[in-house]
């Protein structure tokens, strides 16, 4: 059986495995990886229910909310690119040039398909500058 490195429910159920054997080290060891795991996915699904309500606030115009999701998702989920991007673009919209490019660089260094907008286009309406579910 492959185990999937990444489903808490895996290593749980392995945990319990090495436990019924008397293997209690290994259980301890799957069983806080499993906590793990679980921390982890909550931590990215809170940095994306943020991103989403900021995305929503950058494209109604309330940019500095906006920025505070932006911010709130990446204290949840620091490694995320995506929440690098739209806090730029946030950034960017209220002429916060210097910090949006710092964001828009960090965004390319966790993935670099990310590429900030082109020069000229800080003008253009939020919403066309947003990223869409797919890029993300």
């Amino acid at each position: 059986m492959r185990l999937d490195p990444q489903d808490p429910a895996a290593h749980q159920a392995l945990g319990m495995v090495y436990r019924r054997q008397g293997d209690l080290k290994g259980a301890a060891t799957e069983f806080q990886r499993t906590e793990d795991l679980n921390k982890r996915r909550v931590s990215l699904q809170t940095a994306k229910l943020a991103t989403n309500t900021g995305v929503a606030q950058l494209r109604q115009g309330d940019v500095d909310s906006a920025i505070a999701k932006f911010r709130a998702a990446l204290k949840a989920a620091p490694d995320f690119p995506g929440e690098h991007y739209q806090l730029g673009l946030a950034l960017l919209e209220k002429g916060e040039r210097a910090e949006a490019m710092a964001e828009f660089a960090k965004a390319h260094q966790l993935d670099p398909h990310l590429q900030p907008p082109l020069e000229g286009s800080a003008g253009a309406p939020a919403t066309q500058r947003t990223m869409t579910n797919q890029q993300r």
